[in-house]
């Protein structure tokens, strides 16, 4: 049983020594600065990510006011107090959303 514990602690050690190797390894990349497409195309998927956040923030939006409503309906507070929190959370993904399309050009 020892010699089995000995046997995984060195695996172990060498897992994470061979883990904490290649997380220091650096590698260099470097696009054309001359080459116009290299960052347009980043841009662009950049763009096209930030869009996908803003629509799933604006379902959950949607999704927290009328969670919100239906706890208004039934007089029941802990739907009210989810559906305000949801309605806060799907706003605040908008807002991250569009600030990034904003401030990053």
């Amino acid at each position: 049983m020892r010699e089995r514990v000995k046997i995984n602690k060195k695996l172990m050690a060498g897992i994470v020594c061979s883990v904490m190797l290649f997380a220091a390894i650096s590698v260099f990349a470097e696009s054309n600065p001359l080459d116009p497409n290299s960052v347009t195309a980043l841009s662009d998927i950049t763009k096209w990510i930030a869009n996908i956040f803003k629509a799933i923030g604006g379902i959950v939006f949607l999704f927290g006011g009328v969670q919100t409503f239906m706890g208004f309906k039934n007089e029941d507070p802990d739907q009210k107090y989810r559906g305000l929190r949801t309605l806060a959370a799907g706003l605040g993904v908008v807002a991250i959303a569009t600030g990034y399309t904003y401030f990053v050009k």
